[in-house]
């Protein structure tokens, strides 16, 4: 004899509103996520219904350039899509980019003078990304790139 499990389930109104028990799934019937919750927080925590990988997709070809802001600064993804950056160095540096929601992460460090160097991290919309460096050289470009199907 087969068993059949049910979670609790409502629509997105309704689960925005709901605080679960600690640990508690919810079916979000409307955008059909599931959603954790801890005991403390309206709605939860949304699990995307889709993996990592197919939401990122691959890069369009829209962007925008960015300014890019003093080391150890971090960036809000405006959508899902990819940052991306190119620099030519100066000597003796490094760079860290890191997506703090999911931990990927690039990191290259070079001693050699006029080498391009370029870094593209994966992010889904609303993904903390930080950037670590202390390149002196030349910054050819730092660039939100929009995932295909984004705009």
């Amino acid at each position: 004899m087969s068993r059949q499990i049910q979670l609790r389930r409502g629509t997105t109104a309704q689960n925005d509103k709901f605080t679960g028990a600690v640990g508690e799934v919810t079916v979000d019937t409307d955008a059909k996520t599931l959603r954790v919750h801890d005991g403390e927080t309206p709605g939860g925590t949304v699990i995307s219904n889709t993996d990592y990988a197919t939401e990122a997709s691959l890069p369009s070809g829209n962007y925008v350039d960015m300014a890019l802001l003093p080391s150890i600064s971090e960036y809000i993804a405006p959508a899902n899509g990819y940052y991306m950056l190119a620099i030519f160095s100066g000597g003796s540096e490094y760079c860290n980019m890191t997506n703090e929601t999911n931990g990927i992460g690039v990191f290259k460090s070079t001693n050699l003078a006029g080498q391009l160097s370029s870094f593209m991290v994966p992010v889904c919309k609303n993904d903390r990304v930080t950037l670590n460096y202390n390149y002196s050289g030349a910054v050819v470009y730092f660039r939100f790139v929009y995932a295909k199907g984004e705009i």
